[in-house]
Order: structure tokens, then C-alpha cells, then sequence
């Protein structure tokens, strides 16, 4: 299935609101508090969870959800090459 870039930053900050996840977090707590959970990630609803979605990022910490969304993207990015 083709990602919908444009949406699923969209999504992950709705899901990061609706758990009430902020930041500083590690990737550990952040995957062993709502790894597991379901979220919406685009427009045709197709759901995934953070133990999908995290297994590119290799930052161990996340100071602010810009940091996260940087490490989430330059994982992305080397992936495709």
C-alpha cells in the first residue's frame, strides 16, 4: 500500500494528543507504554501501530516532538536509498 506522507505526521501528532504523550520521552517508553496501540494513519484508515512505525527511527531519545518527527523522517529517508 502507498504511504500517504502528507498525512501521517497529521495522525501520529492526533494520536500523540489523544494519549496525552509528551516530550522528553525515550523510544523505549514510548514503545512499551503505546507500542501496541492502533492509530489511524491516512485518509483511507488504514491503521497501524508505533511498533510498526518506529522500527526506522534510531534515536534512543526524543527531547521534543520536533526531534521526533526529524529522527522519524531521516530514518524514512535512508531507507529509500
Amino acid at each position: 500500500m502507498a504511504r500517504d506522507y502528507d498525512l501521517e505526521p497529521h495522525f501520529l501528532v492526533k494520536f500523540f494528543e489523544e494519549e496525552g504523550i509528551v516530550f522528553p520521552i525515550s523510544k523505549e517508553e514510548l514503545l512499551d507504554k503505546f507500542g501496541d496501540k492502533q492509530f489511524q494513519i491516512n485518509a483511507a484508515y488504514r491503521m497501524t501501530t508505533l511498533n510498526d512505525f518506529m522500527g526506522i527511527v534510531e534515536i534512543d531519545q526524543f527531547e521534543n516532538r520536533h526531534q521526533f518527527f526529524c529522527a522519524l523522517a531521516g530514518g524514512d529517508l535512508q531507507l529509500d536509498f
